[in-house]
């Protein structure tokens, strides 16, 4: 059975509200009747039948502009709920949705050459308002949030169209931009039956149902933020959205962010009080955190994630451990190490890396796909020991950026860190360090030699550009180490 008959039978689960009965595999592969999230705005909910009436709205402004299916429109976003109710119109017409994080007129444009054939339209939609862009249409579409919709009818009557749309399954239906950790990102194509095999194992290992409610605290241009939208679809649970997000806390029972997200939240009693379900990923974890939170009787809330944007996201999940471990395989994945490098199989791999127009399939069809990451296995567990290409040599000796990272963000003065190795002339590479925080470095490097290798401790400090500081998702390494090449011209990166 393909993985869109696997995906027919985990839908028609009993635990899976979103169902359909599939008649053949070749159905399955069809369109399908899916009925849409429940959402709530600032305080202002809106049931599945409500965000219904939202798309449609969306859906004929996109009709009537020209959107057409398998066409790409460049979507600028953060997390914005008017972004939910275009993709769900996106799926339904069968176009394609390219999330893009807000950046330079220049960047922009260049994303646009990556995605778009010679010929096609450029469709451009921003959330934000008019944003020009060379040679991109704008769309235009009319919203009336935030006031809630009128003529509410919960009745059995209701219209069907509302409730629910009919989406295929195995066409484009998003691509969303690698980090670039090693170079110019790539636009990663997903299916909709991708984004749902990735939602059922999440779902199922965190038992997130109809009565669930995942607060959006990432943006939608990361593949964790979008995540967030299928695991709602599949569920028919709700998202929850707010300017201030951690007022909605409270009445929350799930959330994902990243480590720094929570160490803020840490010094906040009031906001721990109903802390939920809390999903980590993205970047380094610190040590630290873990005793913090059993101080606080939080350790079972907080679970740790392995994964990527081409798996969609999540791969591997466990609560938070001393070890730094990031849980076992979910539900359909399986993962082996290969010299340490880890290998991945899983239905949600992406169908591919997308430029102009043109697909390059990451993988044969069920076959082992390799990652850039390496691992290791600790009591069944798996743990990531960092990028294979962040690794270097250094006077003979192995060093691995990653876990100076980690040693460096136990700092109780150091918020946030990336290192780079650059050129000496004397050992071939030394690391260095890019921070934020208000540490003072004269103290630091003996603090650090008493828990790394003196060889490991980095040779220069510089701080980080505020963009980087503010940034609520893991931190571009090839934008960081652009900005270090203007900033820092002494050092030679490698």
């Amino acid at each position: 059975m393909d993985q869109y008959g696997c995906l027919a039978s985990a839908l028609i689960q009993e635990n899976a509200p979103n169902r359909y009965h599939p008649k053949s595999e070749a159905q399955a592969c069809k369109r399908v009747y899916l009925t849409y999230p429940a959402m709530e705005v600032d305080g202002i909910y809106y049931s599945g039948e409500e965000v219904g009436k939202k798309v449609q709205n969306y859906q004929r402004q996109l009709n009537v502009q020209g959107v057409r299916a398998n066409q790409v429109v460049m979507v600028v976003c953060r997390h914005q709920p008017q972004v939910v109710w275009f993709y769900l119109a996106m799926l339904s017409i069968g176009a394609v949705t390219a999330f893009v994080a807000p950046q330079t007129h220049a960047q922009l444009a260049d994303k646009a050459e990556q995605l778009f054939a010679s010929g096609a339209v450029r469709w451009f939609w921003s959330p934000d308002g008019d944003m020009a862009l060379p040679k991109c249409p704008l769309l235009r579409l009319k919203d009336e949030l935030p006031c809630q919709i009128q003529d509410h009818d919960t009745s059995s009557q209701a219209d069907h169209g509302t409730r629910g749309g009919h989406f295929n399954l195995n066409v484009i239906a998003s691509l969303v931009f690698t980090s670039g950790s090693t170079g110019q990102p790539k636009a990663v194509a997903h299916s909709l039956a991708q984004h749902l095999e990735c939602a059922q194992a999440v779902n199922q290992a965190l038992r997130f149902d109809s009565t669930s409610r995942w607060l959006v605290s990432l943006p939608f241009y990361h593949v964790s933020g979008l995540a967030l939208i299928h695991r709602c679809f599949l569920a028919n649970a709700t998202l929850v959205f707010g300017r201030d997000w951690q007022q909605y806390l409270p009445c929350c029972s799930h959330v994902s962010m990243v480590a720094t997200q929570l160490l803020t939240l840490l010094s906040s009693p009031r906001l721990l009080e109903s802390l939920p379900c809390v999903l980590l990923g993205g970047s380094s974890i610190p040590e630290s955190l873990l005793p913090l939170l059993r101080e606080r009787g939080l350790q079972d809330c907080v679970w740790l994630g392995y994964g990527m944007t081409e798996s969609a996201s999540t791969v591997t999940l466990g609560r938070l451990a001393s070890e730094g471990t990031s849980g076992q395989p979910l539900w359909r994945r399986e993962v082996r190490l290969n010299e340490q490098i880890i290998e991945i199989k899983s239905p949600s791999l992406a169908m591919g890396y997308y430029y102009q127009g043109q697909l390059t399939p990451l993988s044969d069809p069920g076959s082992w796909w390799q990652s850039s990451d390496l691992g290791c296995w600790q009591n069944q567990q798996l743990k990531v020991l960092g990028r294979r290409d962040n690794a270097f040599m250094s006077g003979g000796e192995n060093i691995h950026c990653e876990e100076i990272e980690r040693t460096l963000l136990n700092h109780p003065d150091i918020d946030r860190v990336m290192v780079f190795a650059v050129a000496d002339e004397r050992y071939g590479a030394r690391p260095v360090a890019v921070y934020s925080g208000r540490v003072n470095l004269a103290q630091l490097t003996p603090w650090l030699q008493q828990h790394l290798e003196k060889f490991k401790c980095p040779e220069h400090y510089a701080l980080m550009p505020s963009w980087a500081v503010s940034s609520p998702v893991k931190i571009p390494r090839y934008r960081l180490k652009n900005w270090l090449k203007v900033n820092r011209p002494d050092w030679t990166l490698l």
